[in-house]
């Protein structure tokens, strides 16, 4: 039997087809929330044209919204190099809570560095692939609100010309 994994997306994982593409084996399975921590964007990525991607540091007084995956090992090992761990983010077991009120023990992605006071704006794309993710699996209309809110990058000639098309 395949020892399947619980993986907790707040990013541009929120997007099934994104995981779907990357992670095949995996699963939705529920909405969930990580209490005492913040959504941040700690770090830029080529990936997204060289502008902010998400990451998560700690914060007493609020909570991160995203989705539970089911998957294999291997699969968490392939996002394993998607996320850049354990060189940019490590993998780390903590404990969310998830729409049916129950608490799952889940792997996450943080930021290997206190990268508290840095912001990178994201891109158009970014920010719309996390929006997209967190209205195909309903999160709260408040933190879709918080989402919407972020301030985003403005386009620039170095940016990637399918990014462009998608903006």
């Amino acid at each position: 039997m395949i020892k399947q994994e619980l993986y907790f997306a707040y990013g541009s994982n929120l997007s099934s087809e994104q995981m779907l593409r990357r992670c095949p084996d995996s699963t939705p399975l529920d909405t969930a929330y990580l209490a005492g921590y913040e959504l941040c964007f700690p770090f830029s990525s080529a990936t997204w044209g060289g502008k902010g991607v998400a990451g998560i540091q700690t914060h007493q007084d609020r909570n991160v919204y995203g989705v539970v995956y089911q998957m294999s090992e291997q699969s968490l090992m392939i996002l394993d190099q998607y996320e850049g761990h354990p060189f940019k983010y490590c993998r780390k077991r903590l404990t969310v809570v998830t729409s049916k009120n129950d608490c799952r023990e889940v792997w996450v992605y943080i930021p290997m560095t206190d990268r508290s006071q840095d912001f990178f704006q994201p891109s158009r794309r970014y920010i719309a692939a996390i929006i997209r993710g967190a209205v195909e699996h309903d999160l709260p209309s408040k933190y879709l609100n918080f989402l919407e809110s972020i301030p985003i990058a403005s386009r620039s000639n170095n940016q990637h010309e399918s990014e462009l098309k998608d903006e």
